[in-house]
């Protein structure tokens, strides 16, 4: 017999492992993930002036110096999970030299194209074992709704199982945050945030929200573990029992 039984806990367990399934998916497309902090144009522009002698860079300074002339620029702004962002100036020349000129800026972000583009082996064992626990998480979200006509399988409570499903999920993606700032001293990392940069030391840049989103949405992993003890709890109660000896299938209790 298919009791549909809702109370408070068992309902903020399920509204829980839905929502943090969503915001690891979230931080997963989102590119805000490491940011290189703001250096002036003029110093991108430095690093990419080819190392010539002084002469041929003269000669090449004054064939370019002219109204219609235009440089363009390109540099990494950020670095997503699976994503890679750069920015493109656009400015004059003659202007830019005289520090009066006005700049264009466009930020165009991609997704990786392959997994093995990633810049060091252990972005890819991060995005193996994240992905790998959002897959899980996503897995018990759905049980989560069918426990509100289900309590058990195979004598086992699916709060409970589900629970400890959702720790060891939360253990992989726990492993997997740390494996990203390991990863840190790779060329990517260094061409985006200086030669300062190192496993756990981000240099010249700082880490984005789309990071901060998935370091809450793994606390939230462990605390929705937790929760489904209670929930287990407030659906097997004296009231519960009592309301269906009553007769009544459908069931909602604080």
């Amino acid at each position: 017999m298919c009791y549909l039984i809702v109370t408070i806990r068992s309902l903020l367990w399920t509204v829980v492992s839905i929502g943090i399934v969503v915001m690891h998916v979230f931080a997963i497309i989102n590119p805000d993930w490491l940011l290189r902090d703001d250096r002036p144009l003029t110093a991108a522009y430095a690093s990419t002036t080819p190392n010539e002698d002084v002469s041929s860079q003269n000669a090449t300074t004054e064939s370019s110096l002219r109204p219609d002339s235009d440089i363009l620029i390109t540099q990494s702004s950020k670095v997503g999970l699976l994503t890679l962002c750069t920015e493109r100036y656009s400015m004059n020349t003659l202007r830019y030299v005289t520090n009066n000129g006005e700049q264009s800026r466009a930020e165009e972000c991609a997704w990786i194209a392959s997994f093995f583009e990633l810049p060091i082996w252990l972005w890819m064992v991060t995005v193996v074992l994240y992905c790998l626990g959002v897959a899980i998480l996503g897995f018990i979200a759905v049980v989560s709704v069918f426990t509100m006509c289900f309590k058990s399988i195979c004598k086992k409570s699916l709060f409970t199982v589900s629970g400890l499903i959702q720790a060891i999920a939360g253990l992989l993606i726990l492993l997997g945050l740390v494996m990203y700032p390991a990863g840190w001293g790779s060329d990517a990392v260094t061409e985006l945030c200086g030669m300062d940069a190192a496993p756990f030391q981000f240099g010249a840049c700082s880490l984005g929200w789309a990071f901060y989103v998935a370091a809450a949405a793994t606390f939230l992993t462990f605390a929705c573990a937790v929760l489904s003890v209670q929930a287990e709890i407030a659906t097997s109660s004296d009231d519960v029992q009592d309301e269906i000896l009553k007769g009544k299938y459908v069931i909602c209790l604080p």
